[in-house]
């Protein structure tokens, strides 16, 4: 009887072992399947990073200091990408960037000196979501993104009275551990609104520019041309009519003084072969 008791404990001791075995193995390939991404960061010279209106790097602002001031500057040694903020000191030009990439998360990283504000705006398969970022808090992370779709990220520095910076430090993705970096950035392409540089009229007027009047005046501009017409074919008539009857009136005194002329000659005519009737007495 003791050895069948010992020989059930010895089965549900290896039974429980097992089973132990089995849950703790399955725990660790879901945590394996679950860690399974790698994040890679993005060179900030990276031809899939695409600037505009453009990029200066140290030799270009050295030489064209005035006309980099409008652009993205990168550091000597690649590590930051800075831009101004669209404000009067730089023409209003809004800097952007632009990434294409293919991940479930990003994260990117400015320095301490940034303090523009920014919009940050994802596109992917016709949608289309956008935020404000304070780049003075440091950092930003975006998650949950379809990671097998293409996303497009694009940062726009806000405009502002005042001058702005913003210094891009870092920029990373995180895909799979066993995917190719390569195949999940695809060729750069930009919106072709993007093509040119936005101008921003926030704060000051474009040189220029041609200003639309308000519905109201518009309406009593058109109140004020009708009645000048008006008021034109009237003095021009009556104008026209005055001149008619001026010489109306002359060429009628012209035939009267004829007629009285004609008359007169008649009458002396008929006075100088009638015979006198009267006798001296």
């Amino acid at each position: 009887m003791q050895s069948v008791l010992r020989s059930s404990w010895h089965y549900s001791a290896w039974s429980s072992l097992i089973c132990c075995f089995v849950v703790l193995l399955s725990l660790r390939i879901a945590s394996a399947q679950e860690g399974s991404t790698q994040d890679v960061e993005i060179p900030l010279t990276s031809p899939s990073l695409v600037y505009t209106p453009f990029i200066c790097n140290t030799t270009a602002v050295s030489i064209n200091p005035s006309g980099c001031a409008v652009a993205w500057q990168i550091s000597a040694d690649n590590e930051s990408a800075s831009a101004i903020g669209p404000s009067t000191e730089v023409r209003n030009i809004i800097p952007q960037m632009f990434f294409q990439f293919q991940a479930s998360k990003l994260h990117m990283a400015a320095s301490s000196a940034s303090n523009a504000t920014i919009n940050i705006t994802l596109s992917s398969n016709g949608i289309s979501l956008t935020s404000t970022f304070n780049s003075s808090m440091g950092s930003a992370s975006i998650i949950n993104l379809p990671q097998n779709r293409i996303t497009l990220l694009t940062l726009s520095l806000n405009p502002s009275p005042v001058s702005t910076i913003f210094e891009l430090t870092s920029i990373s993705i995180t895909i799979p551990s066993d995917a190719n970096t390569t195949s999940l950035l695809p060729a750069p392409t930009i919106p072709r609104s993007a093509s040119l540089p936005s101008v921003s009229t926030s704060f000051s007027a474009v040189v220029g520019a041609t200003s639309v009047p308000p519905k109201s005046h518009a309406s009593k501009t058109m109140i004020g041309q009708a009645v000048g017409l008006t008021v034109g074919l009237g003095l021009g008539l009556t104008l026209i009519t005055i001149a008619i009857f001026l010489w109306w009136r002359r060429r009628r005194r012209k035939e009267d003084e004829l007629l009285d002329k004609v008359s007169v000659a008649e009458a002396r005519s008929e006075w100088r072969g009638s015979p006198t009737n009267f006798a001296l007495r």
